[in-house]
């Protein structure tokens, strides 16, 4: 099994839908109130809220039942100074997109969980037409929907609509697939034989100037012109690797006795400096090499190990043959 296009996307799943949700229950019931909710209590809104989503039709025009936590009546009443829910409704100024059943349940318009899924269904869908006009992504004809977002009706019946030369398709417990597929890959790592990486990886060089580089970042050493913090890049994002594929590169030691080398991640393809915003710090590979500094022409061996769900460092010595490893857990 090879992966053909590095994992991407955004925020665009289901949490962000019940964080729009909550807000929205905030014009009613108040900030205050709805922050002070108990584990419990915010548990039962979260499962209430997952029942209608998945209840969700593309045209759906029937009000959807809504059960209010007892606690959160109590609070809202408390903090607001009102003496019923109906008039915490008529004060949110919402009472054309929801009503009162009974003392315990809402009502709600379908539009008002519409409105919380535009944003990540239209970025989704945004995102996913890019990827299938790439050239590597031409042949795909399915799209399978996972996670408790891709167990919703609105949401298939979206993508079917948006995509209808492609087959959606939605496994059985759409939203347990993830956790079962890193429990069978934990137990069959090798079902995955080559993996596109997702970032770019490299370390932090110090180069000598050129023109390409940033006069502002550099500085003068014994005689000669250094840029301090250049990216060197190991592989780009991208690129296709097998697993255990290795990449090996020498480099001199910056000090007499220990040199460290500063891994980063970019997701530029082609990053300058380890400082751009793009970038971000891994981790620090610690290396030992008790009098066997630059002045003396040693070099270190680094060897980049890609192709699993971590990135594997490690360096040799050559003429002592010591060997060290930095494990960076990272999806890759």
């Amino acid at each position: 099994m090879c992966e053909i296009h590095k994992a991407s996307g955004g925020p665009w799943g289901e949490t962000n839908v019940d964080e729009e949700f909550f807000k929205w229950l905030e014009t009613i019931f108040g900030k205050r109130a709805m922050s002070e909710l108990d584990f419990h209590e915010h548990l039962d809104m979260q499962r209430e809220i997952e029942i209608i989503k998945r209840d969700l039709k593309l045209n759906s025009t029937n009000k959807m039942k809504f059960n209010i936590p007892s606690q959160l009546r109590r609070l809202s009443l408390q903090y607001k100074e009102k003496t019923s829910l109906q008039e915490l409704i008529a004060g949110s100024g919402l009472g054309d997109k929801v009503d009162l059943l009974g003392d315990d349940k809402l009502r709600i318009d379908p539009s008002v969980l519409v409105e919380c899924c535009k944003v990540p269904i239209t970025s989704l869908i945004k995102h996913v037409r890019m990827l299938l006009q790439e050239q590597n992504m031409k042949g795909v004809n399915t799209i399978l929907l996972v996670g408790g977002f891709g167990e919703s009706d609105y949401v298939i019946e979206k993508m079917r609509k948006e995509f209808p030369d492609k087959q959606i398709q939605v496994p059985n417990e759409a939203g347990l697939v993830v956790l079962k597929g890193a429990v069978l890959f934990g137990h069959l790592p090798g079902l995955v034989t080559s993996r596109v990486v997702k970032s770019t990886f490299g370390i932090a060089l110090d180069q000598m100037y050129h023109d390409r580089l940033s006069i502002q970042r550099t500085t003068v050493i014994g005689s000669e012109m250094v840029t301090l913090g250049c990216f060197k890049v190991i592989v780009s994002a991208g690129t296709k690797m097998m697993v255990n594929e290795e990449i090996t590169h020498e480099f001199t030691p910056n000090s007499q006795d220990m040199s460290i080398l500063e891994i980063y991640q970019s997701t530029k393809q082609t990053p300058y400096y380890v400082n751009e915003p793009e970038c971000s710090k891994l981790g620090d590979l610690i290396v030992h090499h008790p009098g066997r500094g630059k002045e003396d022409n040693h070099k270190i061996v680094v060897t980049f190990l890609f192709g699993k769900t971590e990135l594997i460092v490690k360096y040799r010595i050559p003429d002592t043959g010591k060997e060290e490893y930095l494990k960076i857990k990272c999806l890759m």
